[in-house]
């Protein structure tokens, strides 16, 4: 047999290892390609970012609960919204997001008696107010603790119905019992998210007791408005900051302007068969005066003017006015909360100026406005929580509300 060579094609023998003629060999060789790395490399690179993509993915749909904690205020992010829990005291809930109270101070007599206060939870999401119906749906459970300090007494904490001490904006509200035994308390609210995450904002509650001072008209002369005056620029500073004065007027009219001072005063008045404890000039609660002035069982009565000035925060009970262009007013930081009080016969019953009160009660409850030109004058609050006017009446009013800056507010449905 022969064969051709590969080259020029003349025959060959099948043994032949080159060609005769054209010296061409006859061997044929293969070329083997060489293994191309980058390929690999390439592969390696794509599977392992699949594999971390994978893997991110996974840990998105398996969340970690983790703990976030704050004093008065705690803020936290959630789905890419951000939510800021916000702790304050009584009914204050401005509308925009606030400064957090950290901690408040409450004086209270050394007489063996015990004080209530409130604080709330509320919720802003970018700053914006929040209902707890946007929020609870987020929310497991809200539990809340205290633990006292220095020996103190715990304080009794409880929640307390939206509908008494709480605005219905809060998310929970609290009603805090203290007596002078408590001094310092850490109040721990705490938040269990339905992803598990659990949030804690802490309140640091403190009672400072106060000695008691006790007047009435057998241990100070107290007949005359000079004699009150006299009675109240007789106290010292330091018996001011440190005590609870108490007096206990007899049923005598006063005329004449009185100025009370800075300090924590009870003041009681009485009646004797058709005479009563009576101002027939304006009294004046002054301002920045960081106790609460509470007066009980007094009458105004006037002819022009106004009955009361509250520059500072200033409680009422069992109080009446008539006949006066005001009856009772609360301007600035200053504040009334006021229960089972008779606004009767005057221009206006009760006047609120009060662009900057902080930490306030708005509830008023079982009080009687009567044949007033204007009941209630609303012209300024620093918030715009529901003013309650729970088992309150209105009767032969001109106007039983005048609301300039239309705060919403609670009527009694008769």
């Amino acid at each position: 047999m022969s064969k051709k060579c590969i080259s020029c094609g003349a025959a060959l023998d099948n043994s032949a290892s080159f060609c005769l003629h054209c010296a061409t060999s006859q061997i044929q060789k293969n070329t083997i390609p060489l293994p191309k790395i980058w390929r690999r490399k390439t592969f390696t690179v794509i599977s392992t970012l699949l594999f971390i993509l994978l893997l991110t993915f996974v840990a998105s749909l398996i969340h970690i609960p983790r703990s976030y904690s704050g004093e008065g205020n705690l803020t936290y992010t959630l789905k890419g919204e951000e939510y800021t829990f916000v702790l304050r005291k009584d009914m204050d809930s401005p509308s925009s997001l606030p400064f957090p109270v950290t901690s408040s101070t409450y004086f209270i007599a050394q007489d063996g008696s015990t004080e209530s206060s409130h604080i709330n939870l509320f919720v802003y999401r970018d700053g914006q107010l929040l209902f707890p119906s946007e929020v609870l749906p987020l929310i497991e459970n809200i539990s809340f603790t205290t633990v006292p300090a220095n020996g103190g007494r715990s304080l009794t904490i409880f929640e307390a119905p939206h509908s008494l001490y709480t605005s219905s904006f809060s998310l929970i509200g609290c009603t805090i019992n203290y007596s002078a035994e408590c001094f310092s308390n850490t109040i721990y609210f705490t938040v269990k998210m339905k992803n598990g995450d659990t949030l804690e904002i802490t309140h640091l509650f403190t009672v400072l007791p106060l000695a008691v001072i006790r007047y009435d008209h057998t241990t100070a002369p107290m007949n005359t408005t000079e004699d009150l005056q006299t009675l109240f620029n007789s106290f010292t500073k330091e018996t001011l900051e440190n005590s609870v004065i108490i007096l206990y007027l007899p049923p005598v009219s006063y005329h004449g302007e009185l100025h009370l001072p800075s300090g924590n005063f009870r003041i009681y008045g009485s009646t004797d068969g058709e005479d009563a404890t009576t101002f027939h000039d304006t009294v004046t609660v002054p301002a920045d005066n960081p106790h609460d002035t509470q007066l009980y069982d007094l009458h105004f009565s006037g002819s022009g003017k106004t009955g009361l000035c509250a520059l500072s925060h200033t409680t009422l009970l069992n109080c009446v006015f008539s006949g006066w262009d005001i009856g009772a007013a609360c301007y600035n930081s200053g504040w009334i909360t006021f229960n089972n009080c008779t606004f009767q016969n005057n221009r206006t019953g009760l006047l609120i100026k009060a662009g900057s009160a902080q930490n306030v009660s708005v509830n008023f409850p079982d009080n009687r406005f009567i044949g007033n030109d204007i009941a209630l004058d609303i012209q300024a609050t620093s918030f715009m929580s529901p003013l309650v006017f729970a088992e309150s009446t209105f009767t032969d009013n001109g106007t039983n509300v005048k609301n300039d800056i239309d705060i919403p507010v609670t009527m009694p449905v008769f």
